[in-house]
């Protein structure tokens, strides 16, 4: 009997493993180091004199103020009118005065300026019709004129016609010929620049020449520049910020004297400004633009 071979046995195929990711080798993280701040530039220092505040005091003898009338502010109803404010020693009070007077019943003024020696006026005077096409278009029989004077408003003289809407150029030659000509030893010092920051407020005086600027500085706000500011000789005259009192806002005035480098506020002289009234309130007067610091008129 022949043995039958055992079947040899079937292997059982193993999957091989699965091979293992090599990590990717850890790297130490670096800081990366703060930018250094840079130190912004400071600004150069200014150097000026210092002014120092002094007591209220009433606006000098021999000085006039001029500020412009609306009847409302930025409303487009044209120029108003001007007043002029001096101080009268004699009777310890201010006196104000209307140079334009002249042309009450006559027309409406479209400009006016002061020159600088305080005895020149110009007005641009629209006789008839609508000329200052601000509120209203130039209306088709507009006549404006040029007048001048040179008594500080006394008496006015005719240059005869302009085209309407016109404006007065802020040069002596507004005053007429013979201002233009003499307007140099008048004009003076001017106005350069003004800066005003945290903690200063600056400005620079510039010579008749246009050169040697001198700059005066105050830590405290000087004024409200926006509303005019003027100068002549050595008295720089400019609005205070205006405050509400007694449910009218009023203005006044500070000035500061080249001079001796003080600052004070002009005493006694406090100016209502308007406000838009509703419907059933009258409209009361804007006082809201200084036009000059002049030398008071001749009496």
């Amino acid at each position: 009997m022949t043995a039958t071979p055992s079947p040899e046995p079937t292997a059982t195929p193993t999957t091989p493993p699965t091979p293992r990711a090599t990590p990717p080798p850890t790297v130490a993280a670096t800081a990366t180091p703060e930018p250094t701040p840079t130190a912004a530039p400071e600004a150069p220092a200014i150097e000026h004199t210092a002014l120092t505040w002094g007591e209220p005091r009433p606006l000098p003898a021999g000085i006039a103020l001029y500020y412009q009338v609306a009847g409302c502010m930025g409303c487009g109803w044209g120029f108003g009118d001007v007043k002029r404010v001096v101080f009268d020693e004699v009777a310890g009070t201010y006196r104000e005065d209307r140079p334009l007077a002249f042309f009450d019943g006559k027309g409406t003024v479209v400009d006016a300026d002061v020159g600088p020696g305080g005895q020149e006026m110009a007005a641009m005077i629209c006789h008839v019709g609508s000329c200052a096409g601000t509120h209203a278009p130039v209306s088709g029989d507009a006549l404006q004129h040029h007048w001048i004077s040179r008594d500080a408003g006394r008496t006015w003289d005719d240059l005869g016609p302009v085209p309407p809407s016109t404006r007065l150029a802020k040069d002596p030659s507004a005053f007429g010929e013979e201002a233009a000509l003499s307007s140099g030893a008048a004009s003076g010092r001017t106005i350069a620049w003004r800066s005003r920051g945290p903690g200063s407020d600056l400005f620079a005086i510039a010579e008749e020449d246009g050169g040697n600027q001198q700059v005066y500085g105050s830590r405290e706000p000087l004024g409200d520049w926006q509303r005019g500011v003027s100068i002549t000789g050595d008295l720089v005259v400019w609005w205070m910020e205006t405050y509400f009192h007694e449910g009218t806002y009023l203005a006044g005035a500070r000035m500061v004297d080249l001079e001796t480098a003080t600052v004070r506020e002009v005493a006694g002289l406090s100016l209502p400004l308007g406000f838009d009234p509703a419907a059933d309130q009258l409209q009361e007067d804007f006082y809201y633009l200084l036009m000059a610091a002049r030398p008071a008129p001749e009496r």
